[in-house]
């Protein structure tokens, strides 16, 4: 297996942090503070996330359509609209909560601020797409290139909400996706380079994972040779491994932290988050993705439930916890090969799904989430046992 691409991989985790960035301080500027927070956070999931499926499907079936630059003008025309309809492109001014007292900026400027913010998490998620598919195209069959680029997100959700919710300079996100913008336009050349037949592109690994079904599209159109999951039916490896995913998602949650109580512990929770992400596509890259996985899941356990008053403790927990993401994404990816975009979007649906029990109930506290973190952990861990093989650099084959 090759070198991980790592300047594919870093540049579109700027690109990811840079888009998270301007969301959260959207979000949290525009709408923070206001009696509607949890019915904004559930269209913005519903939209930016669910909304991945279909527009991953839309992007293959236009493989010269580009999800980066529309994904970038739709994220930058939505933040500036809804910006501007709130009245935030002022420093110190703009809570959207004026509006639910019926009060300074009327009822069209809310309706705009409402269409900035759903234009704006439409092309959150299309940017989303335009990462996982060049990601995954340029990686040969490695995870580590999108793990890199997923684990991006996380810095960029932590410091948008910190300058959103803190007045800090709205030019800042802008300027991130700026550079962003020039970023995608040079990465996407990657894209055009395959469209044009000046690169080959490489052929199947011939395997017990091979499939030879396609589920979406003709098998003639076939992009990624990842070969991660295991001799099942892939209905029963998509369903588990999303299965997976959406655990990771509600325990997320649920996770006893009662050290975190300040901004600085705050960062570390998302930075750790964000690290895991990133080392779970590189360790199962070099070790097995199965190996990789299993053991993070179970070694997460005890760090999880013995850090909840130690902050370095929790953290390591939560840094293993989060080395799934990009496991699970190979195995459906696998099975998926012709699309890779749904297949991605199949993983943040289940993210999706994962997260909404916690807008309806309230999440188990005590020795009962205890003992469901343990439990649902190692379900996860088994998960992955029965779903993926080891592939990797320095597994025994």
């Amino acid at each position: 297996m090759n070198r991980i691409d790592f300047k594919t991989g870093f540049g579109y985790a700027f690109i990811h942090f840079s888009m998270e960035v301007l969301c959260f301080f959207f979000l949290y500027r525009v709408f923070g503070g206001t009696g509607w927070w949890w019915t904004i956070a559930l269209v913005y999931d519903t939209v930016a996330f669910a909304g991945q499926v279909p527009v991953g499907a839309f992007c293959e079936k236009h493989p010269r359509f580009s999800p980066g630059v529309c994904g970038a003008v739709l994220l930058v025309t939505g933040a500036l609209t809804g910006l501007a309809a709130a009245g935030c492109l002022r420093p110190g001014t703009g809570n959207i909560s004026a509006v639910a007292e019926g009060a300074t900026i009327g009822t069209l400027a809310a309706v705009a601020a409402g269409a900035g913010f759903v234009i704006l998490s439409i092309g959150n998620a299309f940017l989303h797409i335009s990462g996982a598919l060049i990601t995954l195209k340029v990686s040969q069959g490695r995870l580590g290139e999108t793990g890199i680029f997923v684990g991006g997100g996380a810095f960029g959700v932590v410091t948008g909400r910190l300058l959103g919710s803190g007045n800090g300079p709205v030019w800042i996100p802008f300027v991130l996706m700026a550079v962003s913008f020039v970023l995608i336009i040079l990465l996407d050349r990657v894209r055009k380079i395959q469209l044009s037949g000046d690169v080959q592109e490489p052929a199947l690994i011939p395997s017990d994972a091979a499939r030879d079904d396609g589920i979406f599209t003709d098998q003639s159109r076939l992009i990624c040779i990842h070969d991660h999951a295991a001799n099942r039916p892939a209905e029963v490896i998509i369903l588990v491994l999303a299965g997976v995913i959406a655990v990771r998602s509600y325990i997320s949650n649920g996770i006893p932290m009662q050290w975190k109580k300040t901004v600085f512990e705050t960062i570390m929770l998302y930075v750790s988050m964000g690290i895991g992400k990133m080392a779970g596509g590189v360790l199962a890259d070099l070790f097995g993705t199965r190996r990789v996985g299993v053991i993070s899941c179970i070694l997460a356990v005890p760090f999880l439930l013995l850090g909840s008053n130690v902050m370095w403790i929790s953290l390591i927990g939560i840094m293993l916890f989060s080395m799934t993401m990009a496991i699970a994404l190979g195995g459906i990816v696998s099975v998926l090969r012709a699309n890779p975009g749904v297949a991605f979007g199949i993983t943040t649906l289940a993210l999706f799904l994962g997260s909404l029990p916690m807008f309806f109930f309230p999440m188990p506290k005590g020795i009962t989430m205890n003992v469901l973190l343990a439990l649902l952990s190692l379900l996860s861990a088994a998960g992955i046992y029965f779903t993926t093989v080891n592939k990797g650099n320095r597994e025994d084959r």
